[in-house]
């Protein structure tokens, strides 16, 4: 996956290598690192990603904002009855 012209995955799998290669890491700190180098990894998957080419047809995700917008408008009326 490239991204502004940066190879993600080249990039991540060279930040695993020299985390591996680091024996001087505590292993909170390594623990920590390889949860970003996750999470990098699965976000940059999802860049990609359009009602056309993902999971989730057009129709849920419309469905989903909708049920979002009608959330937003419940609490913010709760909200203006709370005294």
């Amino acid at each position: 996956m490239k991204a502004d012209k940066i190879n993600i995955t080249e990039t991540v799998e060279s930040a695993r290598k020299l985390l591996e290669a680091d024996k001087k890491i505590s292993p909170a700190l390594r623990a920590m690192f390889e949860m970003l180098l996750m999470i990098i990894t699965l976000l940059a998957g999802k860049l990609g990603l359009n009602s056309r080419n993902s999971s989730k047809p057009h129709r849920l995700i419309q469905i989903g904002r909708k049920k979002q917008e009608a959330i937003k408008v419940i609490t913010n009326r709760e909200a203006n009855l709370v005294v």
